[in-house]
């Protein structure tokens, strides 16, 4: 489970005073979405997802979640 590092998104939003929904429309992504990746929920988010939360945040992507996730998510 990727809960501790998709906690790093929201811990990541909340540093650049950012609300679920204005990340959500920075990254081109429901809120919904925001708040499940945030809660763990969504335990294969695709690259595209993490392109876009990690470009939203002004991230690299290696901070927002685990290295062997990018792998999987890459291939």
């Amino acid at each position: 489970c990727y809960t501790p590092r998709m906690n790093r998104v929201r811990r990541y939003r909340r540093q650049r005073r950012l609300t679920q929904r204005q990340l959500a429309k920075l990254a081109h992504v429901p809120c919904s979405t925001v708040g499940m990746v945030e809660r763990g929920e969504r335990n294969n988010p695709n690259w595209g997802l993490v392109y876009r939360l990690s470009t939203a945040l002004g991230a690299a992507p290696e901070d927002l979640f685990p290295p062997e996730f990018l792998n999987k998510s890459r291939a």
